[in-house]
């Protein structure tokens, strides 16, 4: 399905409809989406004028937080791509439940864990001080991808990736981490500045962090994850002049796959299943289609509230 095509419903938009959803967007703080309207009205000279919200779009600072993920899914990059300050997250201490040493890929028994051998560390650890048991894994790895040699663009991607695993020379895993992303960041053509969370003073954890670390950047718009919602609260960052965004990119690759070799979709797999089945153009436009599937969820939103014309 042409995810695309669902914005052609703005041009039957009457002029009221219109101003209602992008106030709405704006009140919700979904930047790109904003934007997404903007462009789209003036490309087609739809009846609105896009001064305004142009203007207004600057009072809109995106901030993303994320733990260093070990080759993680595309909604990660995602994030990066929409935010305007993305935050690396990598003085905390690592969790059981992690992707930062371990991401889900496909096998010929299902799906398995890409992982990194960890040395003993304890769990109050910080990720930047934790180091890989041994140099074996590279080699471990590539065995494992081999499941994906029938994919179309295997090798191009799978020589990518010796060329990144020959470039790692440190055992510490955020490390690690940040030169994989860094690679797969210029392979999306996602040019974004990252800031480190170990470079900041920071006492609080959880929401409170949260909350510090967006304020640093004069954020006014937190794009988080939804497994956070369990400890977070719209209150709490509305208290704070802060619009909480929660981003919803499995439920989006949920109702738009992208093809994989089996029938029935593996949702949350690493960014490398999507780049051996369809390589870094198509990965990038699926990467940010999101924003036009989370627009095209907030208009017919609106339709369903029967808005009079």
């Amino acid at each position: 399905m042409d995810i695309a095509s669902n914005l052609n419903i703005l041009t039957s938009f009457s002029k009221q409809q219109l101003i209602l959803l992008l106030e709405s967007l704006y009140d919700r703080g979904l930047k790109k989406e904003i934007s997404i309207v903007l462009d789209y009205s003036e490309h087609f000279n739809l009846n609105i004028d896009t001064t305004e919200y142009r203007q207004r779009l600057s009072n809109l600072v995106v901030v993303a937080i994320h733990q260093p993920g070990f080759l993680p899914w595309p909604g990660y990059f995602h994030k990066i791509n929409y935010a305007d300050h993305f935050v690396w997250l990598d003085h905390v201490n690592i969790s059981s439940q992690n992707f930062i040493a371990r991401v889900p890929i496909d096998s010929f028994s299902g799906s398995k864990y890409l992982r990194l051998p960890l040395k003993k560390h304890s769990h109050k650890a910080s990720i930047n001080s934790i180091e890989v048991a041994h140099r074996k894994w590279k080699d471990s790895h590539f065995g494992q991808l081999s499941f994906y040699r029938k994919a179309p663009f295997f090798d191009l991607i799978i020589n990518l990736i010796k060329q990144w695993y020959a470039s790692i020379n440190s055992s510490y895993i955020h490390q690690i981490n940040w030169t994989l992303f860094q690679e797969i960041l210029n392979l999306l053509k996602i040019e974004k500045r990252v800031d480190f969370s170990s470079s900041m003073e920071l006492n609080s954890n959880k929401q409170s962090l949260v909350i510090d670390i967006t304020k640093k950047f004069n954020g006014t718009v937190y794009l988080s994850g939804t497994q956070a919602a369990v400890y977070q609260s719209e209150t709490c960052f509305n208290e704070n002049g802060i619009k909480l965004v929660y981003q919803k990119f499995y439920d989006y690759q949920q109702l738009f796959p992208y093809e994989q070799a089996n029938a029935n979709f593996h949702n949350g797999f690493s960014i490398l299943d999507l780049l051996f089945y369809h390589g870094p153009k198509k990965a990038g436009e699926h990467i940010i289609n999101y924003d036009i599937y989370s627009l095209e969820q907030c208009m017919q939103n609106l339709i369903n509230s029967k808005t009079p014309e």
